[in-house]
């Protein structure tokens, strides 16, 4: 008795099935395979939650950079909180009304994250922005006028804390190529990372028609506007409007001193197309 039940024992440790695999085997695998699984879906979602929150990291200081816009969403908060606590229906309440509220304070970053990249015919930029209009005054025209005003709900921009990208349709004829390259070096040598180009745009002042010109970095790794050039054909440049950075400070002055027009800010090109004229 005592040797028929020490079997039973091991057979139930050491169960084999009847391709020769033991139980425990088969549980190491579905483990492995359920942490694949989960690690297809998590890291997507993760990759895409660094890429908008160095966004939204960046935009803090233009959402709360006044004390105006900080009282109004901490009032959003403090409100129903205080109601909450000297009166007791409202407690019920703010179960419902707390979430209620980071919806509405998030849904202006939903909105534009939707309607991003906004596009843009280059023509068009002259006549509707100034020369001294700024990336993030240009960018909160232009999403307003594109996204928000033709949405059903209102919502304001200067709440968002996404920065929208743009996509530019240039015609052929308003590309100036500079023929110039940045660099990097790399083990001694001088690499080319990007091409500098200018997108041209007119504005009437007083009668007179004046080329306002954008800086367009386009790297070298984007075939696509090459081709483009080649082709003689319309290109649509998409990418992120920034300040212009300290390394194109001294490019700007001297276009400048040839009488040209640049903008305040420089188009950081990662895709290009070519249009459909």
């Amino acid at each position: 008795m005592v040797k028929r039940e020490l079997q039973n024992q091991r057979e139930r440790r050491t169960f084999r099935n009847k391709d020769g695999g033991s139980g425990s085997d088969d549980d190491s695998q579905s483990s492995y395979k359920n942490l694949a699984f989960l690690c297809l879906l998590v890291f997507p979602s993760l990759f895409w939650l660094i890429a908008v929150g160095s966004d939204v990291a960046s935009n803090l200081g233009s959402v709360f950079g006044s004390y105006t816009r900080i009282f109004i969403v901490l009032g959003l908060f403090a409100i129903p909180a205080v109601g909450g606590y000297f009166y007791k229906p409202v407690r019920g309440l703010l179960k419902f009304t707390i979430p209620l509220l980071f919806a509405v304070l998030l849904f202006p970053t939903f909105q534009v994250y939707l309607c991003s990249p906004l596009e843009i015919r280059n023509e068009n930029i002259g006549t509707k922005y100034s020369l001294k209009t700024t990336a993030s005054e240009f960018l909160q025209q232009a999403c307003e006028e594109i996204c928000l005003k033709n949405s059903k709900i209102p919502s304001s921009y200067s709440l968002t804390f996404f920065t929208p990208r743009v996509s530019i349709k240039v015609k052929f004829n308003q590309i100036v190529d500079l023929n110039l390259t940045t660099t990097a070096t790399v083990n001694g040598e001088k690499l080319p990372i990007a091409k500098l180009v200018l997108l041209k745009s007119w504005r009437s002042v007083k009668g007179k028609y004046f080329a306002l010109n954008i800086i367009a970095r386009v790297p070298v790794k984007v075939k696509k506007f090459e081709a483009g050039l080649e082709a003689k054909k319309g290109i649509i440049l998409s990418g992120r409007l920034e300040a212009i950075p300290s390394g194109l400070k001294n490019l700007r002055s001297d276009l400048e001193k040839k009488r040209h027009f640049v903008r305040p800010f420089v188009l950081e090109v990662f895709r290009a197309a070519l249009a459909d004229d």
